[in-house]
């Protein structure tokens, strides 16, 4: 079973938060139209008014940092190498390269070769990240695009791309490419291929101490972290950091290495406004202080561009609050108390959203995208989210895609008259909710 978990977790982070197909013909908008969602971008209009807490936040932030350290207890993969290989489909389809030619078989059979898959299982050693790096789908930075003729938008969705991966993640080694230039690695929420140049190996010692008491968390998106003054890494919101009281002040723990593989514990100086102890709390300043980070940063397909995609912006902006979510729609539409909508008329939806949905501790889930629910506003149930597109229609019912690319607060038929029923709008297409504080 969870073999199979796995695996429909790693196939549907694929096709989150995107349509390479759209299924309907569109007029392309300029972004300039962006402007025009029609509600505030302002975060504080939203949570101003929160009366909810997080039932058991203390139990939830445990579990987020068990599934956190969860990799270094792996002793060997649960699924298959033929499972792991599942990126070989793109074989059989045509797909293209940054250089907008097709993809020939010789290249697939280059990476197979260095996947080294006949070594499958057999390193099995603890390592954790020392940089912000990314799981590729095979080990290369060479780029797998759909078809771009006609179609600009093709190029935001690199499909080698896994996921990105913060600085300080646990990971489980199952074995090197043959260059030696990749290891296969896995995550608590995914896997792929990482750069050796961005792991460090760990020790059963090391990672006695690395497990402390207190963790702190990124609670401020891209700023610098040093040691003597030497930069190391542009920090994420939700990295998590490993914590105790220094002589003289505060310390953070972060792995380096020098001159080899063997990861060593550094200690380095954070400042208070960058992070937090977690859990923090659950209230109007801190929900909108990581709004604020995180709204209109660039959309980033599977975390490319050094930004976001659907879930990985649910994921990061829920953790400060000890909320554990899993990295694609799919995972995350199961990572609470789920409620189907798919029965339901959009006027029924939008009603049993603003009775059942508690703000900004709701998801809501369509096929291959996420959203986080944080209020209404005139019956409007109104959602934050990182996409790259909305489908919208206007009053003499002609479809047109909207090019958003980027995170943004906004009701859920955005771009559609009010005298149109928009098939495909997002209040159209969405399954379900997902309660969080149960």
């Amino acid at each position: 079973m969870k073999t199979h978990i796995l695996l429909i977790s790693l196939s549907f982070l694929f096709i989150a938060c995107s349509s390479t197909k759209p299924q309907v013909q569109v007029q392309n908008t300029q972004q300039e139209k962006q402007v025009s969602l029609n509600v505030s971008q302002n975060p504080l209009f939203y949570a101003q008014k929160i009366e909810s807490s997080i039932n058991k936040q203390d139990k939830k932030f445990k579990h987020l940092i068990r599934k956190h350290f969860k990799p270094w207890e792996i002793r060997k993969f649960s699924f298959s190498k033929e499972e792991a290989q599942w990126g070989l489909m793109y074989a059989k389809r045509d797909v293209y390269s940054s250089n907008f030619q097709k993809i020939p078989s010789s290249w697939f059979k280059k990476q197979t070769y260095n996947s080294n898959f006949k070594k499958y299982n057999t390193l099995m050693k603890n390592a954790i990240t020392v940089n912000n790096s990314n799981l590729r789908v095979f080990p290369s930075d060479g780029k797998i695009f759909y078809n771009f003729k006609d179609n600009a938008s093709a190029l935001a969705f690199d499909y080698n791309q896994a996921s990105s991966i913060k600085i300080n993640t646990p990971i489980v080694i199952s074995h090197l490419s043959k260059d030696k230039a990749w290891a296969y690695a896995q995550t608590a929420y995914t896997s792929g291929w990482l750069k050796m140049k961005d792991l460090a190996y760990v020790s059963a010692k090391l990672i006695k101490l690395f497990k402390t008491k207190d963790y702190f968390i990124a609670t401020k998106d891209n700023f610098a972290i040093y040691k003597h003054n030497m930069f190391i890494e542009n920090v994420k919101v939700g990295t998590i950091f490993p914590y105790k009281r220094g002589k003289k002040s505060d310390e953070f723990f972060i792995v380096r290495k020098h001159g080899s593989l063997k990861g060593l514990i550094s200690y380095i100086h954070i400042s208070s406004d960058n992070v937090k102890k977690a859990p923090i709390a659950f209230n109007t300043s801190n929900l909108t202080s990581l709004t604020n980070e995180l709204i209109n940063e660039p959309y980033g397909w599977g975390g490319t561009f050094h930004a976001r995609d659907c879930s990985e912006l649910t994921r990061d902006f829920l953790s400060p609050f000890g909320i554990y979510l899993d990295r694609n729609s799919r995972s995350q539409s199961k990572n609470g108390k789920y409620l189907s909508m798919e029965k339901l008329n959009n006027k029924e939806k939008k009603a049993f959203l603003i009775k059942h949905g508690v703000p900004f501790l709701t998801l809501l889930y369509k096929q291959g995208h996420i959203m986080l629910y944080i209020g209404h506003k005139n019956n409007e149930p109104i959602i934050f989210h990182n996409l790259w597109s909305i489908v919208g229609q206007n009053e003499e019912g002609v479809k047109n895609k909207n090019i958003i690319g980027k995170a943004v607060i906004s009701s859920l038929e955005p771009f559609t008259a009010r005298n149109q029923d928009n098939k495909d709008s997002l209040l159209s297409k969405i399954k379900g909710l997902v309660l969080l504080n149960n």
